[in-house]
């Protein structure tokens, strides 16, 4: 069956541009592009995350989103986050959907979960 919808990017809207790039630096893994200000880019595969104070149209203040990454290892990765003062705010804990979590809170309303398949 072939895939007709493919998420290429995602622009997140939020005064605290260098804040929230820093914060997905350090939990996500992604990779910056461009880190300015004004804008910033990241890219974790094929999907590019942007950071943007402003957008095309009018738009209200973000209520809160939710990045979800797989990750290899991801005893490995909050080992490393916790070596570097990052505490979760909740997890790791299995899901009943199947997957091994820890959610992390970062600014302007975004956390993200880091996540591995538990079951098959």
């Amino acid at each position: 069956m072939a895939c007709w919808l493919v998420v290429k990017s995602i622009d997140l809207i939020t005064d605290h541009v260098i804040e929230l790039g820093t914060f997905l630096k350090t939990v996500a893994p992604v990779t910056a592009q461009s880190e300015e200000p004004s804008f910033s880019s990241y890219t974790s595969d094929d999907v590019e995350i942007m950071i943007s104070p402003s957008a095309l149209v009018p738009m209200s203040g973000l209520g809160g989103l939710i990045l979800h990454f797989a990750v290899d290892d991801l005893d490995a990765r909050v080992a490393r986050l916790a070596g570097a003062g990052m505490e979760p705010v909740w997890g790791p804990q299995t899901t009943d959907w199947g997957t091994t979590s820890v959610l992390y809170a970062g600014p302007a309303g975004v956390v993200v979960d880091l996540f591995t398949q538990t079951n098959s």
